[in-house]
């Protein structure tokens, strides 16, 4: 008998336990008899979360490090409980519990200096976010859906650079944000290999035959294009050729120390591997534009003539040794240029709707291409058209103003990685930029052919780049400072 008195509180707290470790489990259970498998999911959800979200609000930089490691593994989850856990949701969710946290800090705690965002780079950054919210107005668009789906994204990206900025606050941080980022790459390089070589779990069969349209893109010539854990081929695809760009530029790199250095050449055939099994001809060509500019930032050194001599005979090897697997003959037809039909197809559809952007400045409004046209904006002149490349949807939806805006975004960020990585003197730092340019150079031509910008996490390390362009060369060991840029 349990009695109040000395130490009483021990055996009862005890039986609290027991009666909750009993009462929980069946309580669970009889609630998923009920009302189905999402009250199950909804519980690990809880149980997860809320640890989580109470780490983001009081630590910043583990919510930018919760944010960055969930919107990599989102894709698995949402395949894994099959659509019941809204996984896009959770990082929308998280960007805002981090960033409130981040407002209490800085108005109760330590203010932040916010000084040296407002430079070209965010600017412009602005201006494109002003000119989406303006186009709520556009005349040529048809409903409020469709226009506030495309706004929820760019206020997710938009906000996004207030964290980056926030946590970007030492060298510390940005070689945190790298480990992160390239064993997440590592990872998803070992598992395409997996997929590969041992085949699909049975999960990820039942998501690829559960749409028609998504089966359709995944198998070509009776051969799955591997996704890793990511959405899709063409993401996995662009992720792991940015990463063996970052990869190489860290390698070459002297201050970095031997074991570094050797696991990083280690660990980058997994990533080109997992990019070749993607099969995505886009991500065939953004390796070698990256790793092409990259020689060009960095020609002035001996071992870097040497290592791109060495590239490109194992390129030539590839592309003319008699080497006839599927991936390897889809990566050939990268560089048949006019000889490829789907792009001789792509071109004749540009072509095509090229009187539309000159007749619309300001374009037929966001969301009303493609799918999610026909979905948000049925009967509109351009539902249902494929857009594919970045630049070409940008036009149609945001007309050649929008166009301009985003192509002065490019420009200005790459004159300001590429003015500060010239004015650094800090080895690694200078190293950073070097591979960060590259990976943005090669994002910028291939999102003339895929939608190279919107997908996670690439969209975070985006948001993160355009900070680090400009606020990179204020770690540097000698103290100099470049804030403005």
């Amino acid at each position: 008998m349990f009695v109040l008195g000395k130490n009483s509180a021990i055996p009862i707290f005890k039986l609290l336990v027991y009666v909750l470790l009993i009462v929980l489990p069946v309580g669970l259970g009889y609630l998923v008899s009920l009302f189905g498998i999402i009250v199950g999911w909804g519980s690990v959800v809880l149980a997860i979360g809320v640890p989580v979200a109470i780490a983001s609000i009081s630590s910043l930089r583990l919510g930018f490090y919760a944010l960055l490691v969930y919107s990599s593994m989102y894709s698995m989850i949402f395949i894994v409980t099959k659509g019941v856990v809204p996984a896009g949701v959770i990082c929308e969710v998280l960007l805002l519990i981090t960033l409130v946290g981040l407002l209490v800090r800085h108005f109760m705690v330590e203010k932040l200096d916010w000084s040296s965002l407002w430079n070209p780079v965010f600017i412009i950054l602005v201006i494109d976010y002003c000119y989406f919210v303006f186009q709520a107005f556009n005349p040529n668009a048809q409903g409020f859906n469709a226009w506030f789906v495309a706004f929820r994204f760019a206020t997710y990206k938009f906000l996004a650079l207030f964290l980056a900025f926030a946590y970007f606050q030492t060298k510390e941080n940005v070689n945190t944000f790298l480990k992160i980022v390239l064993a997440f790459s590592v990872l998803a390089g070992v598992y395409a290999i997996k997929q590969e070589w041992f085949g699909l779990f049975s999960f990820e069969e039942s998501w690829l035959h559960a749409d028609e349209k998504r089966y359709k893109t995944f198998v070509l010539f009776g051969k799955i294009r591997k996704w890793s854990l990511l959405t899709g081929p063409t993401e996995f695809g662009l992720l792991m050729a940015w990463a063996c760009t970052m990869a190489l530029s860290l390698v070459i790199n002297p201050v970095l120390s031997a074991w570094k250095r050797i696991l990083l050449a280690i660990s980058m055939p997994a990533m080109a591997l997992g990019m070749l099994y993607s099969g995505t001809r886009t991500a065939f060509a953004m390796l070698p534009l990256g790793l092409a500019f990259y020689f060009l930032l960095t020609m002035n050194k001996l071992k870097t003539i040497i290592i791109g001599l060495v590239v490109v005979c194992f390129f030539l090897v590839i592309y003319f040794g008699p080497f006839y697997s599927g991936p390897i003959m889809r990566f050939r037809t990268t560089f048949k240029g006019s000889d490829d039909p789907s792009m001789n197809v792509r071109n004749v559809n540009r072509q095509r709707i090229q009187p539309y952007i000159y007749s619309h400045p300001i374009g037929g409004g966001p969301t009303t291409t493609g799918a999610p046209g026909l979905q948000y904006a049925p009967g509109h002149p351009l539902a249902g058209f494929p857009p594919d490349s970045g630049y070409l949807k940008e036009a149609l939806e945001r007309g050649w103003v929008g166009l301009l805006i985003v192509m002065s975004l490019h420009f200005t960020t790459l004159y300001v990685g590429i003015r500060n990585y010239f004015r650094c003197t800090d080895p690694l730092i200078k190293s950073i930029y070097a591979g960060l340019i590259s990976g943005f150079f090669a994002l910028c031509v291939a999102n003339y052919a895929q939608f190279a910008w919107s997908a996670k996490p690439m969209d975070l390390i985006l948001v993160s780049t355009y900070i680090l362009m400009f606020k990179l060369t204020t770690f540097q060991k000698n103290g100099v400072q470049e804030n403005k840029a």
